[in-house]
């Protein structure tokens, strides 16, 4: 990423990331906005009684809210989440080429729609490449702390791609 994106982001990386980050500001550093969909936000709201999350976004001013969407069938996403196909749609709706989720099937409809797709691991790499986070390993202790589950195989690949292991 390297002009400032304006990508469209699910509620699992929304929620990994302010797990992840001391400071949920510090995103607004890396893209010009975020955008979340109405729905994602529903999401959020729904699990309000777990997190603080959705309050969190509302605050952030680089955080765009969208307003909700009469859905539209769309064989890629019929088999998605709500907050995942509105992601979709709208990146797709409104021309951000850059959506960020985390779940292996949305991010497969995402690419399958010609989507740029990274998650919450990779846009915690990216952080850390423009120097706006120290290192990424806190980061993920953090989300593991908060009972965020994320494989062996992805933590080892997200460290040894930002040189925190040899």
């Amino acid at each position: 990423m390297h002009a400032k994106p304006s990508p469209v982001i699910n509620s699992s990386p929304l929620i990994a990331l302010v797990a992840a980050l001391p400071d949920f500001e510090v995103l607004g550093q890396l893209v010009q906005k975020l955008i979340v969909p109405a729905e994602v936000l529903t999401e959020l709201d729904a699990g309000g009684k777990k997190d603080d999350t959705a309050a969190i976004v509302r605050r952030a001013g680089f955080c765009e809210l969208r307003v909700a969407r009469p859905s539209q069938l769309n064989p890629l996403t019929m088999s998605l989440g709500k907050g995942e196909s509105a992601v979709i749609q709208t990146a797709l709706d409104e021309n951000h080429p850059l959506v960020i989720i985390d779940e292996v099937r949305g991010r497969r409809a995402a690419r399958l729609a010609g989507l740029r797709v990274i998650g919450s691991l990779g846009l915690l790499a990216e952080l850390k490449h423009a120097r706006l986070i120290a290192d990424v390993r806190s980061c993920i202790g953090n989300m593991k702390a908060k009972g965020i589950h994320l494989s062996d195989s992805i933590i080892h690949q997200t460290l040894s791609n930002c040189g925190e292991i040899a």
